[in-house]
């Protein structure tokens, strides 16, 4: 089972997206319901939906992730289930119910999860993306800047590398190119430390177009 979600998430991320969701659908089948493989099968296949465009379904499964955590009482799966909701809501441009869910989630962490900056610099990040859609600049800046700095205490370099490419498109939005390509160039920087060239490379090609 688990070289079977390793490969999943393998096409996953070269962006094979049936081919990923036959898989995961094909491990939720196998799993034992309610095991670990399961939830993870589940996650996969959420966020592969949301890939795909197939929001109402992705959802579902993400509801199902959190209806799991909540009778559990596991903070952390509660927390990552509700940004999973919401990241997806917001894939779906729908930001009012967007926001409500990563509030929510934002609360579970400041009352249960104080030390995991990681999911703090995410949440921000993702309230930082809806500010820009909306076009409230100068608040989507603020949390881009409080993402980086709760990158930075989880030392993490793809927490980093998200915040500054938002931090870029911000400066992208209020037309201060030098800004944005300096963000821009960090983010990179921190992908390719974090080992995601995908990730840089999409950055990378932000860069040339502020520059056409």
């Amino acid at each position: 089972m688990k070289e079977q979600l390793t490969e999943a998430f393998r096409l996953f991320y070269e962006e094979r997206f049936d081919e990923a969701e036959q898989l995961y659908r094909a491990c939720l089948s196998e799993a034992e319901e309610g095991s670990q493989d399961a939830k993870t099968a589940l996650h996969g296949l959420g966020f592969t939906l949301s890939m795909k465009g197939e929001y109402i379904e992705a959802i579902a499964c993400y509801e199902n992730l959190l209806l799991s955590a909540i009778k559990e009482q596991n903070h952390l799966s509660e927390a990552v289930a509700l940004h999973q909701i919401g990241m997806v809501c917001r894939m779906n441009n729908d930001y009012a119910l967007a926001k409500d869910y990563f509030q929510r989630e934002k609360n579970v962490r400041e009352q249960s999860l104080l030390d995991d900056h990681i999911g703090f610099s995410a949440n921000a990040y993702e309230f930082g993306l809806i500010a820009l859609h909306e076009n409230r600049l100068e608040e989507s800046l603020q949390y881009f800047n409080e993402a980086i700095e709760q990158g930075n205490l989880a030392k993490d370099h793809m927490c980093i590398a998200c915040a500054y490419r938002g931090k870029g498109q911000y400066y992208e939005a209020a037309e201060n190119k030098d800004e944005a390509k300096e963000s821009f160039q960090k983010s990179v920087h921190h992908f390719l430390e974090a080992g995601d060239e995908k990730g840089a490379a999409e950055v990378q090609e932000m860069i040339r177009s502020l520059n056409e």
